[in-house]
């Protein structure tokens, strides 16, 4: 049996079908937890594998299984139809898959289909792929079902068929034509009647055929969904700290050198939905500082978009513990008691858990077109929330010191006799005492700047900040530019440069008591 690899990167017309008939019922299940409504789960699903069809070639199996990387598809368009209202279908249009004709027949099969238990439909993989679903896609939430307000698209607003058959065989089926594959010449007789049937009495079909090539635009806005206006709160701290830099990566924004550094700003805002969301979560390096440093990129056909910023820790209850934006999009991230954030535009936000932060946080984006909005955030009940539960300390005093040879303080950060590595900068906190911070927060105490080989990289001492002796938690997200070692309690970490790079920094790198 062919794995999951060989058939997202074979040329065999079949191929893709087979992965698809694999995976459809984990799927199906998947998206059966978040809406009741058949047509609304099959019309998502068949998006879901159109999205992987094109871009079934990216798919990296040394990043996690298959299945893992299709069902964050599946949460992304769901996500994706949250916020305009309506599921897209973009990709299958593309595609030219056309639209779908669900009788009473077929929905009911979607709903026996979408009523499998998800933990049946993983059972045949692998304990460690397994894992791998319930870690990175699923964590320990317990999903709400969908909103109500989420209609099908155009894809699904054809006639009854005349004669039932499976919908998700037909899928299958179209999937294999949009491959290049060919059906036995009988069967090619049937869909070339059915798609004359569609055109002659589809009424239904040539309306939505008129909005694919005649109104994509308004396809692509957003639809809010009608809630009351919250009282606003700003979606970035009053007092915003400096970015990290993004990881290069291919069409994405000028990287800017490490955090400190000026956030890149998208020229203009995505025209696409996105296909992947990955945010990397990780301390601010900062001697000083007590926060947390997001990068946010967003794969889409035009390539990536990567937004960025610092927010300081809050206290212990900390509801609202990392927010920002950029010109086309904003991100929060909030304690899992947050079930929603209320914009002031009128749309709902679902928080998601993601595989790079912490078991309690969760993570909410959202695209800006003019004005940024403000934001609420509420329980499960619909209550809000604070934001806050008390105002964040102010940052510590970090000393400017001799880079090259700091004083013999706790944290300072000295290189091996004959190191490479060239110090310009460093700072030191004078001295270290506990912080009232949630947890898990990190305080950097000290930090220097280094060159090696032309490349600019940054280390720092990291403690936890509630308890600076107590060996600190592992650190949440340590992203491609992130490399780090346990030094006595706290860790020593190095960013920037290459990985190559980084390991041979920590190698020559010594810290002072920490």
């Amino acid at each position: 049996m062919r794995t999951d690899a060989e058939l997202l990167s074979s040329s065999d017309p079949g191929a893709f079908r087979e992965f698809y008939e694999r995976h459809v019922t984990a799927v199906a299940a998947y998206l059966g937890r978040r809406t009741r409504h058949p047509d609304v789960v099959f019309d998502l699903l068949a998006e879901t594998f159109a999205r992987a069809y094109e871009h079934r070639r990216q798919q990296d199996p040394r990043k996690g299984p298959a299945i893992a990387w299709l069902l964050s598809t599946a949460r992304y368009v769901l996500a994706d139809a949250e916020r305009r209202g309506q599921v897209p279908d973009a990709a299958r249009t593309r595609l030219q898959l056309g639209p779908f004709a669900l009788d009473g027949a077929a929905l009911a099969a979607v709903g026996e289909r979408s009523r499998t238990d998800l933990a049946e439909a993983l059972k045949a993989l692998p304990e460690s792929q397994r894992i791998a679903v319930y870690r990175r896609v699923l964590g320990d939430d317990e999903y709400q079902p969908a909103p109500a307000a989420i209609s099908v698209s155009a894809q699904l607003k054809g006639e009854e068929p005349r004669r039932a058959r499976d919908p998700f065989d037909e899928l299958g089926e179209r999937f294999f034509l949009a491959a290049g594959g060919r059906l036995p010449r009988s069967r090619r007789r049937t869909v070339v009647l059915l798609t004359a049937a569609v055109l002659l009495f589809g009424v239904g079909v040539a309306a939505a055929a008129i909005r694919v090539f005649g109104d994509d635009d308004e396809r692509q806005r957003p639809r809010p969904t009608a809630t009351p206006t919250p009282t606003p709160t700003p979606t970035t701290p009053a007092d915003p700290l400096p970015p990290v830099p993004p990881t290069a990566t291919p069409r994405a924004p000028r990287a800017q050198p490490g955090p400190g550094g000026t956030a890149p700003m998208p020229t203009q805002p995505p025209v696409q939905p996105p296909l992947s969301t990955d945010i990397d979560l990780t301390p601010d390096l900062r001697a000083g500082r007590v926060g947390w440093c997001i990068r946010l990129t967003e794969q889409t056909l035009g390539g990536a978009t990567v937004t960025t910023g610092c927010s300081p820790a809050g206290p212990p209850g900390t509801m609202l513990i990392a927010a920002g934006g950029a010109t086309s999009k904003g991100y929060a991230i909030v304690d899992r008691a947050v079930r929603e954030l209320r914009l002031s535009d009128g749309r709902v936000i679902t928080p998601d858990r993601d595989r790079g932060l912490p078991t309690r946080w969760r993570a909410a984006t959202w695209d800006i077109v003019g004005a940024a909005p403000r934001y609420t955030l509420h329980d499960v009940t619909g209550r809000e929330l604070p934001a806050r539960t008390g105002a964040p300390p102010a940052q510590l005093d970090a000393d400017r010191v001799p880079a090259s040879d700091p004083p013999s303080r706790r944290c300072a950060i000295r290189t091996r006799e004959g190191s490479r590595l060239r110090a310009t900068s460093a700072r030191l906190v004078p001295s270290v005492a506990p912080l009232d911070m949630l947890r898990p927060s990190f305080l950097s105490c000290a930090s220097t700047t280094y060159r090696l080989n032309g490349r600019r990289m940054l280390a720092a001492v990291l403690l936890d900040a509630a308890d600076p002796d107590r060996t600190a938690p592992r650190i949440p997200s340590t992203g491609e530019p992130l490399t780090a070692r346990r030094e006595g309690p706290g860790w020593l970490v190095v960013y920037g440069g290459s990985e190559r790079q980084r390991e041979r920094a920590l190698r020559d790198l010594r810290v002072t008591g920490p």
